[in-house]
Formats: C-alpha cells, sequence, structure tokens
C-alpha cells in the first residue's frame, strides 16, 4: 500500500478528529452523568410515583430500599483542573469542588457528597454511557445511508467524527465500569440476589468470582442493549418514511451495508478509544472522603472477665420508658450482628473462630451478639461468648410459610422450644431469646389470617418462654415499622403488661428517625430494639459515617430503644448481601474503617457503664 493510499484512508476516517476533540467528549460523558444522576434522584422523589411502586405486588419494604438507592444522590459538583482551579471553585462552590478532591492523575470529574447512592451514581453512569452508544449508533448509521437530503454541514466529516466519539466513549466507558468488589454495581445485584432471587452466598460467589469475566459479561449486556436500541430507531424510521411516502432524511434500505461500514471502522476507533481512556483527559467520579477513625483495638479488652454465673436479664418499665438491666446493672444493648458459617469446621478449629471473632467484636465496646441461623448458636457458641463476658440474643427459627392455626403444629413448636430454653437458660452469655425474625414481612399482609394466626402464637410462646425462664427478656424482629399491627394486637388482646417483650425493628435507612418520632412504634407499650441498621448503598470510604449516624439516631431515644445491633460482622456470610454490609473478611479483618467508628462510639458508652 503506497503513502498516498494511507494517508487518504487515514483523512477518510473518523479517527483523528475523534482523537483531537476526546476531552470535549469526555466532558459531555461527564455531564450525562451528572444529569443522569440528577434525574434518577428526580424521579425517585417523585411522590405518585413512590406511591405507585410500593403498591404494587411486589415486596414493599424491599421496593423502598430500592427507591432510596435508586435515588440517593445528595449533590454533586464538577472538579476541573488548570491554571484557574482555585479560583473557580472559590468563585463557585455550589457547582465546582476543590481540585484537591479529585486524585492527582485526573484532569475533571464528579465530586458527590456524603451519603450518595454508590447504586445511584453506577446507574447514572450506565445510563449515560448506553445513552452515548445509542446516539452515536443511531447517528453513524443515518450518516452513513444518507444519500441525499442533508444540508452540507451534515455531509462533512465532523458529525460523522464526533457520532464515532459518541459510540467509542460510550463503549470504553461502560467496558471500565465493575460490578463487583465496592461498585454501586456489587451492592445492588447483592440486593437482588438476597432479597429478590433468594440466592445464597455460596452460589452468588461462584459466579460474582469469575474474575473480570462476570463484569464483562455484564457490560457486553449492556452494550448490546444500547446499540440493539440504536438501531431500531434507525430501522423504525425507515419504515415510517417509507410508509409515508417522503422523507426529509432519505435512507438505503438496507441496515447491512451501514453496518458493514461500520464494523470496518470499530477495531481502529476501539483501539484509539482505549489508549485514550488511559491518559489524563479522562475525567473521574469520586465520593467526598468520610471521617477518618483511629485503626486500633482497645487492649484493656481484649481479655476481659469470664462470666461464670447465670444471668438475670431485666426490663423494668417506668414513667419515662424502660430501663434494661443485666444483673442489677443498666445497661444499653451495644451489638454486633454475628453471622459466621463456622459448622463445617473441624471442632477445635471452630472454637478458636468463634474466639478470635467474640474476642475482636468484645475488645470495639460490643456487649452482645444477634445472629439468624439457630443451628450456629448452639452450646459452643454461648460458651465461647461468655468466656468473653459478651451477651447473646439466641435465635429460634419461625418460618413465614408455618401454619400457625395449626394445633398439631403449634405443640411440635412448644415441645422444641421448651427443649430449647431448658437447655440454654443457664448461661452466663444468655441475654435474650429471639422468637423468629421477619415473619409477618415473609407473610406481606397484615390482614391476612396467616399473620393474625402467627402474632397469636407468637405472644402464646413468648409467654411460655416466660414461665420456663422468667430472668430473661423475648424479642420478637421484623422489617422496619410496618408489619408491626398484628403483633401489636395480640399483645394488647388480654390487657397483660409485658415489659420483657421487646420488638425489635431492622432499619437499612434514615427513616428510622421518622419511624421512631411519630411511626406506630410510638404508640406500642413495649420496648424497642433495632435489632438490625446499616446503611445501604454508601461507598465504602462513607460507610462509617452512616452506621454512626444510623447509631446516634438510636441513641436519640433512650428510654424507648434499647440499643442497636449493627449489620452485619463478616462478608463471609450467608447472603450475598454480607458482601455489602459485612465489616470484616473471612479472617476477620476490618475491610475499610465501619467498624472502628462503630468502636468510638460503643466504646464510649462502655466507659460510662463502667
Amino acid at each position: 500500500m503506497t503513502p498516498g493510499v494511507v494517508k487518504a484512508r487515514l483523512l477518510a476516517s473518523p479517527i483523528p478528529l475523534v482523537v483531537g476533540f476526546w476531552p470535549i467528549f469526555a466532558i459531555v460523558h461527564l455531564v450525562g452523568v451528572g444529569l443522569a444522576a440528577g434525574f434518577l434522584g428526580l424521579v425517585a422523589r417523585w411522590e405518585a410515583l413512590q406511591a405507585l411502586l410500593v403498591a404494587g405486588p411486589w415486596d414493599d419494604i424491599h421496593t423502598r430500599l430500592a427507591i432510596e438507592m435508586v435515588g440517593g444522590v445528595e449533590a454533586y459538583r464538577f472538579v476541573l483542573r488548570g491554571p484557574f482551579e482555585g479560583a473557580l471553585s472559590d468563585a463557585f462552590p455550589a457547582v465546582l469542588a476543590p481540585p484537591d478532591l479529585l486524585p492527582q492523575h485526573l484532569w475533571s470529574g464528579l465530586v458527590f457528597a456524603a451519603g450518595t447512592s454508590t447504586i445511584s451514581v453506577q446507574l447514572a453512569e450506565v445510563l449515560a454511557n448506553s445513552g452515548m452508544i445509542l446516539l452515536g449508533t443511531a447517528a453513524i448509521l443515518v450518516f452513513t445511508l444518507s444519500q441525499d437530503g442533508l444540508p452540507p454541514f451534515f455531509s462533512s466529516r465532523l458529525p460523522l467524527a464526533a457520532a464515532w466519539g459518541m459510540l467509542v466513549y460510550g463503549l470504553v466507558a461502560q467496558f471500565h465500569v465493575s460490578w463487583q468488589d465496592d461498585s454501586g454495581g456489587q451492592a445492588m445485584l447483592s440486593m437482588l440476589a438476597t432479597k429478590g432471587l433468594g440466592i445464597e452466598s455460596a452460589a452468588y460467589d461462584s459466579v460474582v468470582d469469575a474474575g473480570p469475566a462476570f463484569s464483562l459479561v455484564l457490560n457486553i449486556l449492556v452494550t448490546v442493549f444500547a446499540i440493539g436500541v440504536g438501531v431500531v430507531g434507525v430501522w423504525l424510521v425507515q419504515v415510517i418514511q417509507t410508509r409515508r411516502r417522503r422523507a426529509s432524511l432519505p435512507l438505503r434500505p438496507s441496515l447491512v451495508y451501514g453496518a458493514r461500514r461500520v464494523g470496518l471502522m470499530m477495531p481502529g476507533c476501539l483501539a484509539v478509544g482505549a489508549l485514550l481512556f488511559q491518559t489524563l483527559f479522562t475525567p473521574g467520579i469520586v465520593f467526598e472522603p468520610g471521617s477518618s477513625y483511629e485503626r486500633r483495638l482497645m487492649t484493656a479488652m481484649t481479655a476481659p472477665q469470664a462470666a461464670s454465673k447465670p444471668t438475670v436479664v431485666t426490663i423494668v418499665a417506668g414513667t419515662n420508658g424502660f430501663e434494661y438491666s443485666v444483673n442489677g446493672k443498666r445497661r444499653s444493648i451495644r451489638c454486633i450482628g454475628y453471622n459466621a458459617m463456622t459448622l463445617d469446621e473441624d471442632p477445635e478449629e471452630r472454637k478458636q473462630h468463634i474466639n478470635r471473632d467474640f474476642t475482636a467484636i468484645r475488645a470495639y465496646g460490643a456487649n452482645t451478639v444477634v445472629g439468624w441461623n439457630q443451628l450456629e448458636f448452639d452450646a459452643v457458641l454461648l460458651e465461647m461468648a461468655a468466656t468473653r463476658n459478651l451477651g447473646v440474643i439466641l435465635p429460634f427459627e419461625l418460618d413465614s410459610d408455618w401454619d400457625y392455626s395449626n394445633a398439631q403444629m403449634k405443640q411440635r413448636l412448644m415441645q422444641r422450644i421448651r427443649r430449647w430454653v431448658e437447655q440454654y437458660k443457664a448461661s452466663p452469655a444468655l441475654r435474650m431469646w429471639g422468637l423468629g425474625n421477619e415473619v409477618v414481612h415473609g407473610i406481606v399482609d397484615t390482614a391476612n389470617p396467616r399473620a393474625q394466626a402467627f402474632a397469636a402464637f407468637l405472644v402464646e410462646a413468648a409467654d411460655y418462654v416466660h414461665r420456663l425462664d422468667p430472668d430473661h427478656p423475648v424479642l420478637y424482629r421484623d422489617a422496619e415499622d410496618v408489619y408491626l399491627e398484628p403483633v401489636a394486637k395480640a399483645l394488647a388482646e388480654d390487657g397483660v403488661p409485658r415489659p420483657w417483650f421487646v420488638y425489635g425493628m431492622n432499619f437499612f435507612t434514615e427513616r428510622m428517625q421518622d419511624a421512631l418520632r411519630e411511626g406506630p412504634s410510638r404508640l406500642l407499650k413495649q420496648p424497642l430494639l433495632i435489632s438490625e441498621f446499616g446503611p445501604v448503598g454508601l461507598h465504602q470510604a462513607q460507610r462509617p459515617d452512616g452506621y454512626g449516624r444510623l447509631w446516634r439516631i438510636i441513641r436519640g431515644f433512650p428510654n424507648r430503644v434499647l440499643g442497636g445491633c449493627a449489620y452485619v460482622w463478616s462478608m463471609a456470610g450467608p447472603e450475598p448481601l454480607d458482601l455489602s454490609f459485612g465489616m470484616t473478611d473471612e479472617r476477620g479483618e476490618p475491610v475499610d474503617e465501619t467498624i472502628f467508628a462503630l468502636a468510638a462510639l460503643y466504646l464510649k458508652e462502655q466507659a460510662q457503664d463502667q
């Protein structure tokens, strides 16, 4: 091939213009992400749409969480580096963030405010990428297939190069989106797998741990969809124009011709785009940094005095609320949800695993652990907790699919409950009996006779447990305050006061504050426990502050709320969602500063208990 031919083909190619205008495409993409994030937030805050979604046939709690995650954009600002970067950010602080928030290797970017959902940001990225891919594809086909009728400007190389730039930038940006690790996509998929599909952690991990191939496959699906929409859009224009027998933009009848032309150009353009994406001209998306916490254990608490005698735990109702006491000393419940899976381990190895975790949990200032797997919470776990003077809320499984109106089944359950209480009531680690978790939520409809039957059985079973062991309260846990009504009615039916019956609520958003201030739980004459809490969808750097905000809400109601249980100890738990909420890895090592943020709050209260 002669140099003249090479030069001619190069000049006919859109690559030179794509390279020259790459920074402009980067800014367009950045603005697109910001607009998409704002759009998601606006749509998610639309009350009519919220009401419509919550009223649908799907789970309303999970729907509210999804709305919170999708629309959870607090605010964002642009960052630009250059000779006037400081002056510009000082002059327009509402629009431009200080450049020191951006990593040194980036020249521009978006900075999202603390509390922004990573899921919302990732969805905004995908929308911006898909929009560029779709528009670029459609424009290239239109310009390639046009015979005449276009104004001179649109017949030039510039708009075609712009279309190619849109397509290439969108494609390259999309293939840089991660759906693993600490991404918003991982948080979104783990929530869907756990709450929507009921997939266990082992099955989910086998797919997600496929390495880059997992993200690659998802990004291919997004790309194919966006390109397909662009191609179908052009085809529909052709069909409509043909039927009307007039065309302001005449097109050749076959898209195959255009697809072949696009296919010949695509490899070179993508190669150039992939290289350009690694340069300083690629903007970044970052989050405002959270608070920093000292990463240390309190050595004074690494070897606490072991508990050797059965505890007496009381809850006394007074004029100002409820007082929770352990062996006569008033306490708050500083709790962590313990989800480690240890049953498959060698007995001695299992002891060491639990002891390692409980030593750390106690050192971080927690005084209680709660769990969900009845088999995991056995005599061995209680023994290990007692050696660390750590309290345990012992779980007993009550399934939402069981028929609680069946007399024979209720009798069998009561027999199992009696054996369970007799086996463990003398443990020095025992603090409460935990009967069921989110059972009414599983039944879904609070007006369903099954929900009424369960609530009646729950109160009957709680009374039975209290007769067998009056020295430890009974806890029932459910999702938020939405499913309280059947239990509240069952408790009030005979008029008997039960200050030892604790109603637990699981919250993952700051709606908790409104619920405690003015929700139905305000009228419930029972002590409350926030039995699960954790901020949903936050970037890893902002999780510590998120947990801190939720804990401060909990402690804002000390006379009604006994305390709270942070969700959750380990990423290596039974549910995919544990990947997003776990505070430690499989070795018990902190994955970020979340556990240290909790420790700062828990240890402060622990000092007040001394």
